[in-house]
């Protein structure tokens, strides 16, 4: 059984919107691996892996933003012909391969058109496997149109089809692949959320089902299909703006389990094992509220407006408008949950009577100035008083 407490360490350290996260970056992520399992299974991963078992030479060519996985399928490849990962950037010998991890690490614009130039000349022979990019790509393109005019086409295609291919040489563009894909999507949501991570937690004093710990409340949340789906239509939203990568969707998701809302300390806005632990002992499951909710934390609650505008994802999430619009409906469900659907009356904390001293989840609970309410008793409150 994994250690939950690991487990919630290695989210944070995927939060890249915190300070030193370090996590969500392929040569740090080995403690990641260690505690949430072996990577995300994607059709570029099988394909890279069948191309190393058979040994046809030629020459592919990975491209995309930073975090779209360019370098973990990289290192899939490396470990399907048995060895590991090159820690150069430069053109590496990797069993009978060569392998650039990234191309675009090599400071000289005339060392990495060498560098190209050396990999096309090695087609006829043997497998190479580039990472660069489209920046460094396009100079190399230029910088030897003249010896290899099939470079340019190359490149301009693979942008505007995401995948080209010119003798002997494949292009893929990462920027086109599909995490919102019903299947990736939920392998990815697993990869954060399955059961078995969070199994360790019986132990804990805030366990008490939903109620004591947000964090376990949120990861459970985000394994229900109806949660699932609605985040992946906003993120299929907000692809048409924006090009989605494994390192902020993965961000995204940890932070929507672990992030704090509050903002934390200046230097840390999710939370750990150690601190819902203490703020149980010393308040109770009341401490916790709608603030660590994952349906706030989604849209980057707790993070300053510097970091959300600094956030490709998070700006588009934040474009959406999601959320400012009264809807006449729900504020009647909340003056009124007994004339809801069973899923709003669950939501509003109506199962829980007034007087009740069973804890309510943070899913459904907020802080008024009259202290911590559920939806529910707001509604009511709101209802009967006579103060605007």
């Amino acid at each position: 059984m994994p250690d939950t407490e690991l487990v919630v360490e290695a989210l944070s350290s995927l939060v890249v919107f915190d300070a030193g996260q370090a996590g969500a970056y392929r040569e740090h992520a080995e403690p990641v691996t260690e505690q949430l399992g072996a990577d995300v299974s994607t059709r570029l991963h099988e394909w890279l892996a069948t191309w190393a078992s058979s040994g046809q030479p030629g020459l592919v060519i990975l491209t995309g933003n930073a975090g779209t996985g360019k370098t973990a399928a990289t290192e899939h490849y490396c470990e399907a012909l048995g060895g590991t990962l090159p820690r150069e950037d430069l053109l590496v010998e990797v069993g009978a391969s060569l392998v650039a991890k990234d191309a675009s690490g090599i400071a000289n614009r005339g060392e990495r058109a060498s560098t190209f130039k050396k990999a096309l000349e090695e087609i006829p022979r043997r497998q190479v496997l580039m990472c660069v990019n489209e920046g460094v790509f396009r100079d190399a393109a230029e910088d030897l149109k003249t010896d290899s005019p099939e470079l340019l086409k190359l490149l301009e295609q693979v942008m505007r089809e995401g995948l080209s291919r010119i003798e002997g040489v494949t292009a893929i563009n990462l920027n086109r692949q599909r995490l919102t894909s019903e299947n990736l999507w939920n392998q990815i949501l697993d990869y954060v959320t399955r059961e078995e991570l969070w199994e360790g937690c019986d132990g804990c004093p805030a366990n008490e089902g939903e109620a004591g710990c947000p964090m376990r409340a949120n990861a459970a949340a985000l394994r229900r299909w109806s949660t699932r789906e609605v985040m992946r239509n906003l993120l299929r939203a907000c692809s048409g703006e924006v090009a989605l990568t494994f390192r902020e969707v993965l961000a995204l998701l940890a932070y929507s389990i672990c992030g704090r809302g509050d903002g934390g300390s200046a230097m840390r806005t999710t939370w750990s094992c150690e601190k819902v632990r203490r703020r149980y002992r010393e308040v109770g499951a009341k401490d916790f509220t709608v603030e660590s909710a994952y349906y706030n934390l989604f849209f980057g609650a707790g993070l300053s407006r510097d970091i959300i505008d600094d956030s490709p994802l998070l700006g588009a999430l934040d474009s959406l408008g999601c959320g400012p619009a009264v809807d006449l409906e729900a504020d009647s469900w909340l003056r009124n949950s007994e004339n809801s659907p069973p899923s709003v009356q669950a939501c509003s904390g109506m199962t829980i009577q007034h007087g009740a001293m069973e804890p309510l989840s943070h899913l459904m609970q907020v802080k008024t100035s009259i202290g911590v309410r559920s939806f529910q008793q707001i509604g009511d409150t709101v209802t009967v008083s006579d103060d605007s």
